[in-house]
């Protein structure tokens, strides 16, 4: 089901909208017009959703937080008490969390800071985690 496209205004530092895709496995996809490198895959988790893969592709440095809340809009979830990236890959962050920094202290925590920002929320709690690749979970409170 295409669930269409989302998003308003343009400046230097933001993404083109994505076009959102409700996926077969129960989760959603987006995917950015004329990027095959940038995407998002997610599912709900409870009040929450599970980011499993999240690329911002060539869409603008520190567009990652706005790429995911637009592409949390266009599938109807406009207010997620939690949100965890999960499979993380993103070299940066893996060697921020082995070094223990917080997990809002790292590239994708920072992009979750942005995410929660875009729709409103403000991050209340951290939490990380590894099962077999790195985890992040931030709470949100709006």
């Amino acid at each position: 089901m295409n669930m269409g496209w989302l998003g308003f205004g343009s400046s230097a530092n933001r993404a083109r909208p994505p076009l959102v895709e409700s996926a077969g496995w129960g989760g959603w996809t987006a995917t950015w017009p004329r990027d095959s490198l940038a995407g998002v895959m997610m599912e709900k988790e409870g009040r929450g959703v599970n980011v499993s893969y999240l690329a911002r592709g060539k869409n603008p440095r520190g567009s990652g937080g706005q790429m995911l809340a637009d592409t949390l809009r266009a599938a109807g979830i406009h207010r997620p008490t939690a949100i965890r990236i999960s499979e993380i890959t993103n070299r940066e962050t893996q060697e921020a969390l082995i070094r223990g920094f917080s997990p809002g202290e790292t590239k994708l925590g920072k992009t979750l800071r942005r995410t929660a920002a875009e729709l409103g929320g403000r991050i209340t709690n951290w939490s990380s985690g590894d099962d077999g690749l790195p985890w992040i979970k931030a709470q949100i409170k709006y």
